[in-house]
């Protein structure tokens, strides 16, 4: 489908975001370091340890991270179509 544009820099465009939409999502798991957020979730009546909160959603950015840049370094992102 995107082969068939006739863009010959849509590849390495492509292959240049790949990294940056996994770092997106690095930053939304991230959010719960925000005092707001937190703040937010206290309000709505859950009670959890924070410091637990923030070693586990950084745990999990780390992870996030790890696993998008494997992936854009050994997947070609116009692969399938």
């Amino acid at each position: 489908m995107l082969a068939g544009l006739g863009d010959p820099g849509l590849r390495p465009r492509l292959a240049a975001l790949l990294p940056l939409f996994g770092l997106k999502w690095c930053m939304i798991l991230l959010n719960e370091f925000l005092a707001a957020d937190f703040a937010r979730r206290t309000f709505s009546g859950e009670r959890r340890d924070r410091a637990e909160v923030l070693r586990r959603q950084l745990d999990k950015a780390r992870a996030m991270l790890a696993q998008s840049l494997r992936f854009s370094a050994t997947q070609d992102p116009l692969a399938g179509t």
